[in-house]
């Protein structure tokens, strides 16, 4: 599965679709946490395993790892965001917290060599594969290959890099005029 790197750099590209001007208060960084979380909320599963079985990893990737799930986190996400944020669009706030979480699972379904993830839990719980893939992945089974992880933080740092200028682009679009630099 992907690491925080490339999960977290899909913020940036959720900023850029939300367009609007965030609060320049307290409010900004509250928010950007927010965007954070909804990020890398497929992967709770791991302390809720860890805390149920005592295996962190053993059924990581299956329950919370469910594209019926986002719209589901997508309305969870727009209550949350509206406590602190009445002006914000709730059709966009909802497509972000809903699009979040599931380009989290579709990334993890795009990692090298994983178990696959439970797309459709619970009407279909058996994991399924993608024989494509994007990601070479946090090898937890094997703390001790550092050129894997090695290899997982340059590939990473290489999509989130490319994530934050296609962010800045259509910002750029946004307001107007292209946005490179």
């Amino acid at each position: 599965m992907p690491s925080p790197i490339a999960h977290g750099s899909t913020v940036f590209l959720a900023r850029a679709m939300l367009g609007e001007e965030m609060p320049r208060d307290v409010r900004g960084p509250i928010i950007w946490g927010m965007l954070l979380f909804a990020s890398v909320a497929p992967d709770f599963d791991i302390p809720i395993n860890l805390i149920r079985s005592g295996d962190a990893f053993g059924a990581h990737g299956s329950y919370s790892h469910s594209l019926l799930l986002a719209p589901i986190f997508g309305v969870a996400f727009l209550c949350a965001i509206k406590l602190i944020w009445r002006e914000a669009n709730a059709r966009k706030v909802f497509l972000i917290g809903a699009g979040l979480y599931a380009l989290h699972v579709l990334m993890d379904l795009m990692t090298h060599d994983s178990r696959g993830v439970s797309l459709f839990w619970p009407i279909m719980p058996e994991r399924i594969a993608c024989p494509a893939w994007l990601f070479v992945g946090v090898e937890h089974s094997d703390w001790k290959r550092i050129d894997l992880h090695l290899l997982t933080i340059v590939t990473e740092s290489v999509f989130a890099a490319f994530v934050f200028f296609v962010a800045r682009y259509i910002a750029g679009i946004r307001r107007g005029h292209r946005a490179y630099a």
